[in-house]
């Protein structure tokens, strides 16, 4: 034998295999063919003999070619192996998603490493990986629903559903029967305790699940308490409280939310006597400071802007403020509003302990209770609040569905160009309309908001109307109502729509404009298949067709693939627009 060769014994029964190895030597050929013929004649007499003599014949292979074929027989092998296993693997569960191109299909349990990892099988890549192509037009993913509304998950083992488990005032209870809310969800069941021991509480959890119930339940309960016990002193006089002095106030970011929240006090101030007052901008705000208003106020619901404007006319004060709730606070406390939200908290002397657990040597124990709520949590809200409250003295309060996929919503995501992007809403919104639904439609600017109302008109299509935040109030005054009692079907809006407003009628939302974070994302999928939701089929619609739009939608199904929360939630938009005016990458942004 030659140096660098070896012996292999190959059966007569695998010769007729070897014509996918070739060989060195005319004699080995020779002999493989002769064996090779003698078996294609299938004659028993001579395969028995061979078998019986042990007719083994001898081939000599290279150690290098010997190793390659090995190693090409177990990628084989291992290939077939992996493809037995995925047509095994769950086949009884249903698709979480299902692409164009099939092989991208996914089912619960099935995980996709990180698209990023070098170190990843090559073979499991992202479906949307392509898409930073224009190239990869015509291609879409669909998300089906794999889950219930995560707002009500494990509630029903609660003993008490209800809100009688709460040692609540009675007329608060007579207030929330005649609201007809008969089982609390997880954040209403985890907040509601720690706000009524007193406690500065900043809670976040999904869209719709009932956070502004959350904070006002505590607050009414409370202020009745308090007005109660100062009706029962003989020597309290209530003509002498300061005017425009609220004991509660729930600031918001839109004139919409602010009419929405108000609505929400009325009803559960219905059996107390307790004043609410709704303060909101953008109209007649200099009539406010020349010819203010002057009132005995408990609650108060306003905008941080003419807010602020009026406390620094010592037109309202804080003197009697007992709690402040900051709703929404992702966006009320982004770089846009942070400025103008933190003057006006620092008027008031926020609490570092919770009544009863004041250290007695800090004179500084007593003050205003603090509420923050919101459906996401930026990474970057502690330094926000360093000067604002002491965060060891803040109670966080989050559900465990926190910054993750709505599991009953059907999300279809579509990669276009930007001219297809007019005659597909077109044709999905006739269709949408035709099944009974009612849309709302999300732009980035005022300017495609008011182009694709003013399109959608002269294709017909009735019922349409548009708000977004470049509208005057007057101008922007009763459209969302009329969108609400459904005089109009189709709304097209920005994202000053997507926060806090309660739209159970909506059963479809269409993200014309793909949002360039993941926060915004979250808020506009929160416009539907909310608790309470009138619809029994919510979905979202989204055109994907700019690199930014794509590198967002990476995250999105990387995190549904994987079953985990989404990467770096937040809605930090003024360090965006700095990050695009730098030249800096979006990562380099929100991963901070």
């Amino acid at each position: 034998m030659s140096t660098g060769s070896m012996i292999l014994q190959i059966p007569l029964s695998l010769l007729r295999f070897s014509s996918r190895y070739s060989f060195h030597t005319s004699r080995q050929r020779s002999v493989v063919q002769a064996m090779k013929y003698r078996t294609t004649k299938r004659d028993p007499r001579l395969i028995r003999q061979a078998l019986d003599a042990r007719e083994v014949p001898v081939i000599r292979v290279p150690q290098a070619m010997a190793r390659k074929m090995d190693a090409a027989l177990a990628v084989r092998q291992a290939k077939d192996e992996e493809k037995l296993q995925k047509r095994m693997f769950n086949r009884s569960l249903p698709l979480v998603i299902s692409c164009k191109r099939t092989e991208f299909n996914y089912r619960p349990g099935e995980r996709v490493m990180d698209y990023k990892d070098k170190f990843k099988d090559p073979k499991l890549k992202l479906a949307t990986r392509a898409w930073a192509n224009p190239k990869s037009k015509g291609d879409w993913i669909v998300v089906h629903p794999f889950g219930d509304n995560p707002a009500f998950k494990n509630c029903d083992l609660d003993p008490v559903p209800g809100f009688e488990k709460f040692d609540l005032h009675q007329n608060v209870r007579d207030a929330i029967q005649d609201m007809d809310y008969t089982v609390c969800t997880n954040i209403q069941n985890e907040a509601i305790p720690m706000l009524m021991q007193g406690d500065n509480v900043l809670m976040a959890a999904e869209t719709g699940s009932g956070k502004t119930l959350a904070y006002l339940i505590p607050l009414i309960n409370k202020l009745v308490l308090t007005l109660e016990e100062e009706a029962a002193s003989p020597t309290f006089d209530r003509s002498h409280i300061p005017l425009n002095s609220p004991r509660a106030v729930i600031l918001v970011p839109s004139r919409e939310l602010a009419q929405q929240v108000f609505d929400e006090v009325v009803k559960l101030i219905a059996y107390s006597p307790v004043n609410a007052q709704v303060l909101i901008g953008g109209e007649r705000t200099q009539v406010k400071l020349w010819r203010p208003e002057l009132n005995t106020v408990d609650v108060l619901v306003a905008t941080p802007g003419v807010l602020a404007k009026l406390l620094s006319n010592k037109i309202w004060s804080f003197k009697m403020a007992q709690t402040i709730v900051v709703d929404e606070a992702d966006s009320l406390l982004d770089d846009s509003f942070s400025g103008v939200v933190k003057k006006i908290l620092q008027r008031t002397s926020i609490q570092s302990a919770a009544p009863g657990q004041e250290d007695t040597k800090n004179e500084y124990t007593t003050g205003c209770q603090l509420v923050l709520a919101g459906a996401t949590l930026p990474r970057s809200l502690d330094s926000i609040l360093d000067g604002i409250v002491n965060r060891q003295n803040l109670t966080r309060v989050t559900t465990r569905h926190l910054h993750r996929v709505s599991p009953h919503i059907k999300q279809t995501f579509h990669r276009v160009l930007k001219s297809q992007k007019s005659s597909l809403i077109l044709e999905l919104v006739r269709e949408s309309l035709r099944r009974g639904d009612t849309l709302m439609i999300f732009c980035h600017d005022a300017a495609t908001c008011d182009w694709l109302t003013m399109f959608l008109d002269q294709e017909g299509i009735e019922g349409v109307t548009n708000l977004n935040g470049q509208m005057t109030q007057r101008l922007r005054r009763g459209r969302f109502d009329a969108f609400k009692n459904g005089s109009v079907r189709v709304l097209v809006c920005t994202d000053i729509v997507s926060r806090g407003l309660d739209t159970t009628f909506v059963n479809h939302v269409v993200n014309y404009d793909f949002p360039s974070v993941i926060s915004d994302y979250i808020h506009r999928c929160g416009r539907t298949g909310r608790v309470g939701t009138l619809c029994e089929k919510s979905r979202v619609t989204s055109y994907i067709a700019y690199p930014q739009e794509v590198f967002v939608m990476h995250k999105i199904e990387q995190a549904i693939r994987d079953s985990r929360e989404y990467d770096n939630v937040n809605a930090n938009v003024s360090r965006l627009i700095n990050a695009k005016i730098h030249g800096l990458k979006p990562e380099d942004v929100l991963d901070n």
